[in-house]
């Protein structure tokens, strides 16, 4: 799964979120680029003006605007980046065009309104099979406190194993604060 995950956002990256970002790149201290975290760790999106709380132990990866994380063991996977609101339906298209590319019989259920911490935005559940495992994904967009910007976030993983990361997953999106 962990070679599948890797692909999956390397290709969604590319497609979707190349150009659409913000004119403020680096998204937090540079210090912790990349590495595991041994503790909840907030990071700051700069480019959004959010911040996000990241569960003890899960690893976090900034590449420019796309910030990755994922638990220890790769089964549960998150993508945070900014889109400016004028492209957010070409990067909507592109995201679904990369993932109907790496997911098979890939299905979405309805869009839902959501509100996290006071920023609004929308939620959209989606299942289908990578080589064969069955997935679950969410891909949720959400205003930010930057004018014209909305952030994107695309959270994946294996059914089998998200009811063991769902707590984690919980903690991940109610502790997306505005800055």
């Amino acid at each position: 799964m962990r070679k599948l995950l890797a692909s999956l956002f390397i290709g969604v990256g590319i497609v979707a979120f190349a150009g659409c970002g913000s004119s403020n790149p680096g998204a937090h201290d540079p210090t912790h680029e990349g590495k595991g975290t041994s503790s909840a760790e907030r990071i700051e999106h700069k480019g959004a003006r959010v911040a996000i709380t990241v569960p003890k132990g899960w690893k976090t990866k900034q590449d420019g605007e796309v910030l990755t994380v994922m638990d220890q063991n790769e089964d549960v996977a998150a993508a945070f980046t900014v889109v400016e609101e004028s492209a957010l339906g070409q990067a909507s298209q592109n995201v679904g065009k990369s993932l109907g590319e790496k997911i098979q019989n890939l299905k979405f259920g309805k869009e839902e309104k959501i509100d996290i911490n006071g920023m609004k935005g929308i939620a959209i559940d989606g299942d289908g099979q990578m080589s064969g495992v069955d997935v679950d994904l969410m891909v949720v967009v959400l205003d930010t406190p930057v004018e014209g910007k909305a952030m994107m976030i695309l959270a994946i993983a294996e059914d089998a194993k998200l009811a063991r990361h769902k707590d984690e997953l919980k903690f991940l999106f109610s502790n997306i604060t505005p800055l």
